[in-house]
């Protein structure tokens, strides 16, 4: 355990190294050092996995599941960036990450619940709603640009919209995507659950406070989600409503130590 948090100190390190080098690079108009605060990142990245892998993962806890979301989301990012340009992104999604990352420092470790490791079913679904949330996350993020962007052009304040974001039919594409996407693995995830719990317990579903949290956690965002392709909305009314699709699944998560 020490081990882990170790190897994951050192990727957050990292993390607020390349959140602050690319800051610094918008600030100032150097996208040259973009470059460099993501390799820094990916040298987190590579740190993080590590600290995962020599994590003894017993019962899935609150700390897992931030560290988890903080890996996902980096990887999510890196391998877009491999086949395009992503501008203005990193300026908070780093940052995300960092935070992300620190909470699972600050979190207690808790020892596992046993000493085997648990179904190969239940870590394809585990790993299956974090990418999920990480699509989320970085469709919420894309339309948090397209709403600054957008306030901007109403207000005339040219100033208060940096240069550096992408176009706001870019962001709105992007955004939904993102949500599709995490939207889609979500329900993957889910559904790998079910089958792990009908393997492991004889039964597809247990009924628990968590279980029923989830899955009311995706009936929501389906139906917001439903309601953004149906009605078109953009904007801060497009985003409020993403916001609380989150939130839903964040309150599910939740339940991993509540209940």
């Amino acid at each position: 355990m020490i081990i882990a948090k170790g190897f994951l100190f050192a990727a957050a390190l990292l993390y607020l190294a390349g959140a602050a080098i690319t800051a610094a690079a918008f600030a100032r108009s150097r996208r040259s050092w973009v470059v460099r605060g993501e390799a820094l990142v990916a040298g987190g990245l590579a740190l993080h996995v590590l600290s995962c892998i020599s994590c003894p993962y017993g019962e899935m806890n609150l700390q897992h599941v931030f560290s988890l979301l903080a890996l996902v989301l980096t990887a999510i990012y890196l391998i877009l960036r491999l086949f395009r340009r992503i501008e203005g992104l990193p300026l908070f999604l780093f940052p995300l990450v960092f935070c992300l990352s620190l909470v699972a420092l600050v979190l207690p470790q808790e020892a596992p619940a046993g000493p085997d490791l648990p179904h190969f079913l239940f870590l394809l679904h585990v790993f299956a709603v974090i990418a999920g949330i990480g699509g989320f996350l970085v469709g919420i993020l894309y339309a948090f640009l397209y709403l600054l962007q957008e306030r901007a052009l109403k207000t005339k304040r040219w100033d208060a919209c940096p240069s550096f974001l992408p176009p706001l039919a870019k962001c709105d594409a992007w955004s939904v995507h993102s949500l599709w996407g995490g939207f889609s693995l979500y329900s993957l995830g889910i559904g790998l659950g079910m089958v792990w719990s009908a393997v492991s317990k004889g039964v597809l579903t247990s009924w628990t406070q968590k279980e029923v949290a989830a899955l009311v956690a995706w009936g929501v965002f389906a139906l917001l989600l439903a309601i953004r392709l149906k009605t078109g909305l953009r904007g801060k009314r497009a985003f409020l409503l993403y916001t609380v699709g989150i939130l839903s699944i964040l309150a599910a998560i939740a339940g991993i130590r509540v209940f």
